[in-house]
């Protein structure tokens, strides 16, 4: 029978009556098991066989460290609005606004100052969800008008 206690508690089995069985320590630093017809000490140490070890997960991984990575380009932005369209070979995309006043970042076909997903004020930067492939729309408020920096990670 396991106690109530908030710590955590190692189990070492399940007695023939349903109950969890913890291992418990003995004074001398060995560990046992008792209760519920379950008894007996520990006699080695086994690993779950279903453990994978992590190098062989890190082998199966095919991981790529190359990024064909734009330099940043200027990026037109105004009240009506622009759109950098969809690319499904994106693996990510920054926007940095170098601007004196905020704009407004969406994840539809338009955005406008009183919808949208992302505000960003000056010299703000915001990174798109990594390997988000839709369009993106941004448009600042009122008639203010300029360049933001957009980089798109390919």
């Amino acid at each position: 029978m396991l106690s109530n206690s908030n710590e955590p508690q190692v189990i070492a089995g399940i007695d023939s009556n349903g109950n969890l069985v913890p291992v418990k320590v003995g004074s001398d630093g060995s560990l046992g098991v008792s209760g519920g017809g379950v008894s007996g000490s520990a006699t080695e140490v086994k690993q779950d066989t279903q453990i994978t070890e992590l190098q062989a997960i890190k082998n199966s991984l095919l991981v790529s460290t190359t990024l064909n990575t734009q330099v940043p380009n200027p990026f037109p932005v105004s009240s009506t609005g622009a759109t950098i369209a969809a690319n499904i070979s994106r693996k990510g995309l920054t926007i940095y606004n170098p601007l004196s006043f905020e704009i407004f970042v969406g994840f539809q076909s338009t955005v406008s100052s009183s919808s949208y997903a992302v505000k960003l004020f000056a010299d703000d930067y915001w990174e798109v969800p990594y390997k988000y492939t839709g369009i993106i729309s941004i448009a600042s408020a009122g008639t203010n008008t300029g360049n933001i920096l957009v980089r798109e990670l390919i």
